[in-house]
């Protein structure tokens, strides 16, 4: 199984205002926050670039990093140690504390915590400064009709213990920041009940993981559950049909219970929070690595019953290729789909290429461009490329013509012809020029294995790199035929 995760929609926030923090954590059930042993906290955040002041070193007499804490009275929450106040902690709220940092012989946690309610954005976890006594914190305005403590002395938090649940379904019983540590980074979860809530969206482009910077677009609660919002947030990548098409299912409009297949985190992948965070004090480069890895990405929905078949209309063409200019088929391939920019069902990027080797796979790419039931393929003899070339938006004229491979350096790669203007317009101005940007011209082509290379072949767009010396990497990937 291959998880595919692509780009969804980005909301930027408006300028935040001093709001009083949720007080969602205390709905917990307290069968997941106990008193037993906690479970492996965090490792303390790494030394990088940071983009605000970073943690140091944690005293013995203090919370460590990757703790959960509850707040012990009413704390503010700063934008630096001794700096401004922009939020406030409610007591019993949970923060997990990232690490600790001495100013002016105060002690201060840098925590992450649930806010509540930038513009758009409902509750949201972010990070700040609390002072690690109630005397420091005390310094703050509460505001808001939460009276200070009595007596400001003792610890602003004290250590929460908690315990991952038996089972997936229950994972919303525990704070948001400790969900991914009950797996492995990227490790596969399949997790069954009824999603509910948020904007389906807008994809941008395949192939990277910043849907994961975007709001939750779903909320995934148990069956029979009243209100399932943010239980567990699910970031749904919108680019890909199969799954936008079934948001868009009479199943899931209903609330039937339905199973959800995904990981936490991009993996290896680096993502950030921004630019959707502008007006929040600013995270370092690991804090926003650690909040992505926090984020429950979907890969794959299922239900009771056949998998929905998008049946939209296709746009017409920009254009037609002439009679005998666009082959149907050549030696070792067959054209399954041509798709001009405007007929792609989702924004799908130019200079890439994709591979199919099932079913599912190729079902996946056949509806990014095509809708109704696709050709049949012999996965046992062939495999699927979606080929996705550059072309002028002003001469978006072009022709598949063919598969060429390297032997010695293992790479197969499309053929094209970029059609003449003449083909097109009666009479070519002699001042006639073609834009330089790159927009996308999708082919779909299935391809007879016996050409493949190698059992293990480079992918690519076509016969040289776009741009390798400038980082430019989608124009090739690694496919694997008989894994």
């Amino acid at each position: 199984m291959r998880l595919r995760f692509v780009r969804a929609w980005l909301i930027p926030l408006a300028a935040i205002v001093v709001l009083v923090v949720a007080v969602g954590a205390a709905a917990m059930s307290s069968q997941w926050l106990t008193a037993q042993e906690p479970s492996p906290s965090l490792a303390p955040i790494p030394s990088g670039e940071p983009t605000t002041s970073a943690p140091t070193a944690t005293p013995s007499d203090l919370i460590g990093a990757g703790t959960l804490a509850r707040v012990t009275a009413a704390a503010a929450v700063l934008d630096e140690p001794g700096g401004a106040q922009w939020a406030l902690l409610e007591p019993d709220h949970h923060v997990l504390v990232i690490g600790v940092r001495e100013v002016d012989d105060h002690d201060w946690y840098r925590v992450e915590f649930e806010f509540c309610c930038a513009a758009d954005a409902g509750s949201e976890w972010v990070f700040g400064w609390v002072a690690a006594d109630l005397e420091t914190a005390g310094l703050a305005t509460p505001g808001f009709g939460i009276d200070p403590p009595e007596v400001l002395a003792g610890p602003t938090l004290e250590v929460a213990s908690w315990t991952c649940p038996r089972i997936p379904e229950d994972l919303y019983r525990i704070p948001e920041p400790l969900r991914h540590q009950c797996y492995d980074i990227g490790e596969i979860v399949t997790i069954r009940g009824v999603i509910g809530g948020g904007d389906h969206g807008q994809a941008l482009y395949p192939g990277d993981p910043a849907h994961l910077t975007a709001l939750p677009n779903g909320s995934l609660a148990p069956r029979g559950m009243e209100s399932g919002y943010r239980l567990l947030p699910l970031h749904i990548p919108t680019g890909d049909p199969l799954l936008l098409a079934w948001l868009n299912d009479v199943r899931v409009k209903n609330g039937e219970e339905i199973e959800i297949i995904g990981a936490f985190g991009p993996g290896a992948v680096v993502c950030t929070k921004a630019p959707r965070l502008a007006g929040f004090p600013p995270m370092t480069a690991d804090e926003q690595q650690l909040w992505c890895d926090q984020q429950f990405s979907v890969g794959e929905i299922h239900g009771d019953g056949p998998d929905p078949v998008l049946e939209a209309p296709l746009a017409d063409p920009l254009w037609t290729p002439p009679p005998g200019v666009q082959p149907a088929a050549g030696a070792g391939w067959r054209l399954l789909a041509s798709a001009t920019m405007n007929q792609l069902a989702v924004t799908v990027a130019s200079e890439t290429v994709d591979d199919a080797l099932n079913v599912e796979e190729y079902r996946r790419l056949w509806l990014s461009m095509a809708s109704g039931e696709p050709p049949a393929v012999d996965f046992a003899t062939e495999f699927v490329v979606r080929f996705v070339p550059p072309v002028s938006s002003t001469c978006p004229w072009i022709a598949f013509t063919g598969i060429g491979t390297s032997i010695d350096e293992g790479v197969l790669y499309g053929i094209y012809e970029h059609l003449p203007a003449d083909l097109f317009i009666e009479t070519v101005p002699d001042n006639f020029g073609c834009t330089t940007d790159a927009s996308p011209h999708a082919f779909l082509v299935a391809v007879d294995r016996s050409l493949a290379p190698a059992d293990e072949l480079r992918l690519r767009l076509q016969d040289e790199r776009l741009c390798e010396e400038c980082g430019l990497a989608w124009d090739e990937v690694v496919v694997r035929l008989h894994e």
